[in-house]
């Protein structure tokens, strides 16, 4: 065993290379805020998602063409985003006495006031005599774009008639869903 004291002349050495390996191994200054600065660059970086929606129900689908709202939902930009991508969806169930063509109804959805493609009914059930008619819709939308933080995303779900004959009247059972989720980066 070496006399006691080299070991404390030994521990001292090695504290002091320790020492030195430390300060080479650690950050200035400088170095530690560019650090700080590129978490902080990451953490903004995160996508944020955002999912909202609305549902309806006993309305009347008007014996007319023009195109009405059945649903709305707006997003709101989160600070630090500037790029946006929507995906929307609705659904409508609309009940109605009368046989119309297959075509009667059509959707369709709004993104920042931007229309995407028409959907038309897609099927219809009950043709007993004692029972309405129920015609569906069913359709989607999406849309990337760039955006400011702050900025309000209307999104807004629209149905008409494509022909004026007859109204579909008001029934308790008419409902319609609009789905809408958008992410920022």
């Amino acid at each position: 065993m070496p006399p006691r004291a080299g070991m404390g002349t030994l521990v001292d050495a090695l504290r002091d290379i320790k020492y030195r390996i430390d300060s080479q191994a650690a950050p200035s200054g400088t170095q530690y805020a560019q650090a700080v600065k590129r978490l902080g660059e990451l953490i903004d970086a995160i996508p944020v998602g955002v999912a909202v929606g609305e549902n309806r129900s006993g309305f009347t689908v008007a014996a007319n063409t023009s195109w009405n709202r059945y649903g709305y939902a707006a997003v709101t930009v989160p600070e630090g985003k500037t790029e946006c991508a929507v995906f929307a969806r609705a659904n409508a169930s609309v009940n109605s006495e009368n046989m119309y063509r297959y075509t009667v109804l059509q959707g369709r959805i709004l993104i920042d006031g931007q229309a995407g493609r028409s959907f038309d009914c897609s099927y219809m059930l009950g043709a007993a005599s004692n029972s309405p008619i129920n015609y569906k819709t069913s359709g989607f939308a999406t849309r990337t774009f760039t955006v400011e933080p702050g900025q309000v995303i209307p999104v807004e779900f629209q149905m008409r008639r494509n022909d004026s004959s007859l109204p579909m009247p008001t029934d308790s059972r008419n409902a319609s869903v609009l789905n809408v989720k958008a992410v920022f980066t």
